[in-house]
């Protein structure tokens, strides 16, 4: 049985960001979803994609491939079964 993988893409580089600033983050539910979040990444299947700025997603053979940039240099990602976009997500260090 092939276990389900889970390739989170993030456009930054610092995970601490993206996890909020824990205990003494001033929101409760950014304190709850970032202390949930990390060892869900750091012990599970689910790998971090940084530094990514998508530029496409294109259909190929065995899914989707996502289209875009790291360091400004050209890379792909990919093939995805589903692509899950959450945007508008602002954090204050």
């Amino acid at each position: 049985m092939q276990q389900d993988k889970v390739t989170w893409i993030v456009r930054g580089k610092n995970m601490s960001r993206i996890y909020g600033g824990g205990e003494n983050d001033q929101l409760p539910a950014a304190r709850k979803l970032g202390s949930l979040l990390r060892p869900l990444v750091e012990t599970g299947p689910h790998q971090p994609g940084e530094g990514l700025h998508t530029g496409a997603i294109a259909e190929a053979k065995g899914g989707l491939v996502l289209k875009g940039t790291v360091d400004g240099g050209a890379t792909e990602m990919g093939a995805v079964d589903e692509v899950i976009v959450c945007t508008g997500q602002r954090h204050s260090p």
